[in-house]
């Protein structure tokens, strides 16, 4: 499990750890303190894994739209930088939110994929328009998306764009639109946008979307933390397949998966903690946030010693970069 919290009281801190599955009781780190993750700013988004690699996304300093993207292998601290991403920001359009997503192009999985996806609007407000672009690590450069994918991307207004509610799965990568529960994807091998018919559920709090043994699932709470797990059996077509209630902790919020029959929550004392949906029992994980925001991720994790091959070399070991303020929490689960 990896765990990573961006409110630290120290500059100079790495607040994050890596220990293996079977020892999430809050035992001795695999990787204790990641040095080599420093300089790497604010607004980190984790997102994977994907054969063993993870990718970090962050602004940079000084600008609202230009990310930093960086794709990172725990197992051999290699951080690869990739290029600046193309955009050119109209004079008439201000930055509005962005996302990204992150995989490779099947069936040459050494060709890892970056798609990213900027949104506009117009000064007085109104939502203009988005943009897309795409990563390619065999080439080590961005290309940008054409016209006929922009009319996709314009009527997704509220993506949930945090790690435990999209993910890749098959050479497609999912997030959902909170506005109407519709399943935006983005096919890395043709790099085509698609848009699914969402899950339409009455009196529901939020839904995730929950990648699971292979399958596509939503997951909706109701209220008094009464959840239900939905299948898609085809684009557009869902069947429900149980609902259970997290009934012995107050106001308990998903994070996501430790395997298929247990999830991952947040408590009210914002410690992380297990249930298993079957036989309902629950476990502390050992962990606590300690910032403000309630984000927090879980993820699982195989180790690879695969490398980022790209026409240039931009893989780079941070071992020494300036002390950075963190803001954010992110855990992941490690498999051996």
């Amino acid at each position: 499990m990896l765990f990573h919290d961006y409110y630290t009281e120290s500059y100079d801190s790495i607040p994050m750890a890596i220990i293996s599955e079977e020892d999430s009781e809050g035992g001795t780190p695999l990787i204790k303190k990641p040095y080599h993750l420093r300089g790497f700013g604010v607004d980190k988004f984790f997102d994977g894994p994907v054969d063993g690699v993870f990718s970090l996304s962050e602004r940079k300093l000084g600008t609202d739209y230009d990310p930093l993207l960086r794709l990172w292998n725990p197992a051999t601290r290699v951080v690869t930088t990739l290029p600046p991403v193309p955009f050119k920001l109209q004079p008439f359009l201000e930055n509005t939110d962005n996302y990204c997503g992150f995989g490779f192009d099947p069936p040459f999985t050494s060709n890892y994929k970056v798609v990213w996806v900027h949104q506009f609007s117009y000064y007085d407000g109104m939502f203009g328009r988005s943009y897309g672009a795409v990563y390619s690590s065999s080439t080590n450069s961005w290309r940008i998306l054409k016209h006929k994918h922009h009319k996709i991307l314009n009527s997704t207004h509220s993506i949930n764009t945090t790690c435990n509610s999209s993910g890749y799965l098959n050479g497609t990568y999912y997030w959902i639109d909170n506005s109407d529960c519709s399943l935006l994807s983005f096919d890395f091998g043709n790099e085509v946008f698609r848009k699914n018919r969402g899950l339409h559920v009455p009196r529901v709090c939020s839904t995730v979307l929950i990648l699971r043994d292979g399958s596509i699932n939503i997951m909706a709470e109701g209220f008094n933390s009464e959840f239900t797990l939905w299948l898609m059996i085809e684009p557009g077509v869902w069947n429900k397949l149980l609902t259970f209630q997290c009934s012995s902790l107050i106001e308990p919020l998903y994070h996501g998966l430790w395997d298929s029959t247990t999830v991952i929550f947040l408590d009210r004392s914002s410690w992380l903690f297990s249930y298993d949906i079957v036989t309902q029992e629950t476990k502390h994980l050992g962990f606590q946030r300690q910032g403000e925001l309630y984000f927090c991720s879980v993820h699982y994790y195989d180790e690879s010693l695969v490398t980022i091959k790209s026409s240039s070399s931009s893989s780079l070991l941070y071992t020494i970069a300036a002390s950075i303020v963190y803001r954010n929490v992110d855990a992941l689960l490690y498999r051996n």
